[in-house]
């Protein structure tokens, strides 16, 4: 779980970029984490 630390940080920061641009928009938001995920 520990070695998880640095993927939940950059999720953290990318849902908060995505809730200040538009809060309701949880599509774009779960997008971005797919993204994120195929990229590690």
């Amino acid at each position: 779980m520990q070695k998880m630390t640095n993927h939940n940080d950059t999720s953290y920061h990318i849902q908060n970029s995505f809730f200040m641009n538009s809060e309701c928009d949880k599509d774009k938001m779960n997008i971005a984490l797919e993204l994120l995920v195929e990229k590690h």
